[in-house]
């Protein structure tokens, strides 16, 4: 019996779940509602999937003029776990900075139909999103020392933007109190793929066809994934992902908190604007 418990503790152990749970219990202490092991729908292979967690962060902003209107503002971390199996994960990075990324995954509205990310876009230069602070961005990707297909980071990849999706399509919807309750004219909320990996990750760039690797905590991939037919014309997507090293979990955190702050902000002081653009079709 003793034998058979240890060896169950060492496939938990292997198999990532202990940093599915460490993740669910920093994001709680953090103020962030979590759920677990959270269904999506793979559309390649036809059949539901889990993705390990959503870390959910929301605020309210109310209108200034007593109209009782106001909005809903939620943040979703769409997180996949990878543990270390005693392989490196390395990102290849140019040694140019990419040209400013737009929000690519608004390719996927999730507002209700009633407010427009033009309202995001052209507030930009005020928001300090880390889709546009961070310039450099990989495109290709390799798990060191083993065969290179279908590796953890292609399943890794795979499934933050499958659920990701699949969490922007669902929640795509206007939600109303009961009746004499105040009206909830807009709900909004922004899909993030993340991947935390407990493990060694690097960045490399070729300078005169030589390797050059740093060892780092955290980057961002841009992946293109192929569309679903329902999407529109098969073609390829292109979905920034955040990779995260577990111990800088905490720093990407602070950085994503300050930055759903600032946006409730930008919103706050506009929400005029807000109002007037929920008036207009949207552009999905």
């Amino acid at each position: 019996m003793s034998n058979e418990i240890e060896a169950i503790k060492k496939d938990i152990l292997e198999s990532g779940f202990s940093l599915e749970l460490e993740i669910s219990r920093l994001l709680r202490s953090r103020g962030w509602r979590v759920q677990n092991s959270v269904y999506y729908m793979d559309w390649d292979a036809g059949r539901a999937r889990e993705i390990d967690v959503i870390g959910t962060r929301g605020g309210q902003v109310f209108a200034a003029d007593g109209s009782g209107d106001f909005l809903l503002f939620h943040y979703n971390l769409i997180i996949e776990c990878k543990k270390d199996d005693g392989k490196p994960w390395v990102f290849f990075f140019s040694s140019e900075p990419e040209p400013r990324l737009k929000f690519e995954h608004k390719r996927y509205p999730s507002i209700a139909g009633l407010y427009r990310y033009s309202f995001l876009e052209t507030r930009e230069k005020n928001i300090k999103h880390h889709y546009f602070t961070v310039r450099r961005k990989s495109r290709s990707h390799r798990v060191a020392f083993r065969d290179q297909t279908n590796t953890p980071i292609h399943q890794a990849i795979d499934a933050v933007i499958k659920a990701t999706v699949f969490r922007t399509e669902s929640d795509s919807h206007l939600k109303r109190p009961p009746q004499g309750g105040p009206p909830i004219w807009a709900v909004i909320w922004l899909c993030y793929p993340v991947i935390v990996f407990d493990g060694h990750l690097y960045e490399c760039t070729i300078v005169d066809d030589e390797p050059n690797l740093k060892s780092v905590g955290y980057l961002q991939h841009l992946a293109e994934h192929q569309s679903r037919k329902e999407m529109g014309a098969l073609g390829f997507e292109t979905f920034p992902i955040d990779v995260v090293q577990s111990n800088h979990l905490d720093k990407f955190l602070d950085m994503i908190e300050q930055e759903h702050a600032e946006l409730m902000a930008e919103i706050a002081d506009n929400f005029g604007l807000v109002r007037k653009m929920a008036d207009q079709p949207t552009k999905a």
